[in-house]
């Protein structure tokens, strides 16, 4: 049934891979190895300043990224609700175009096209990728919640003198929280786990977790390696309750 296949599929995986992390050297999963167990990656990583510089960039580039991201998508999903015009009808079919491209030939693309600018080797550089490839599924997350809101209630703002700006961030964005919550944690989560556009795009002043795990990959060190990944879901899974905590509190206020 379901649960059988989320710990096949989900519970195995993760287990084996903390499994992996508090080794020295791989060896495979038996209580005669215990004695093997230790923390000595998580020391050693822990004790890394590149570890502090690509953990920092890691949070940062998720959260600015999925913020950027769920404001432009309700700004979009607003307006294709709200004008139904020729421009709407394009407006959505190119937002939705990112969903066909790989994330490999959009990090390429950036690359290539700001590789001889002051962009190169900043943080901005990694938020545009990241922007562009989810803005597929953050648009029709806000376009369907957009739906929801009955355009009375902005027609009474702006009759009450409020301007456009202002009724936009007021009615709009507020009583869309719970779907810009929700498209926010889908996206910080995406981004922190994400790969590609970290091993194209960073440098070293703008590590990611992403490339500390596949540089101890490459070097053979899948114990370090592990430990890093390990590190990786527990970032997200904490982000992910605490934000899905604070929905359910907002709800029931």
């Amino acid at each position: 049934g379901v649960i059988g296949y989320f710990i096949v599929a989900v519970i195995l995986p993760t287990l084996i891979l903390v499994w992996a992390s508090l080794l020295r050297y791989y060896v495979p999963f038996s209580p005669d190895n215990f004695h093997l167990v230790s923390l000595h990656n998580y020391r050693l990583i822990f004790a890394r300043d590149d570890f502090v510089l690509a953990l920092k960039n890691t949070m940062i580039t998720a959260c600015v990224a999925a913020t950027a991201s769920m404001f432009l998508a309700a700004v979009i999903a607003w307006y294709l609700v709200r004008r139904a015009t020729l421009m709407a009808r394009v407006l959505s079919v190119l937002s939705f175009m990112p969903l066909a491209i790989p994330n490999v030939i959009i990090a390429l693309a950036i690359l290539l096209l700001y590789t001889s600018t002051p962009l190169h080797g900043t943080l901005l550089i990694l938020f545009l990728p990241f922007m562009t490839r989810y803005l597929a599924f953050t648009t029709r997350v806000m376009h369907a919640a957009q739906l929801q809101i009955d355009k009375v209630l902005e027609e009474a703002a702006l009759v009450s003198g409020a301007g456009r700006f202002g009724t936009f961030v007021n009615i709009n964005l507020r009583v869309l929280l719970p779907a810009l919550l929700n498209g926010w944690l889908w996206v910080v989560a995406h981004v922190v786990r994400d790969f590609a556009v970290p091993l194209f795009l960073a440098t070293s002043s703008t590590l990611m977790l992403a490339n500390l795990i596949w540089g101890q990959w490459e070097l053979g060190s899948m114990p370090i390696a592990s430990a890093y990944m390990v590190i990786l879901i527990v970032i997200v899974v904490v982000l992910v309750f605490a934000g899905r905590g604070r929905l359910g509190a907002g709800q029931e206020q």
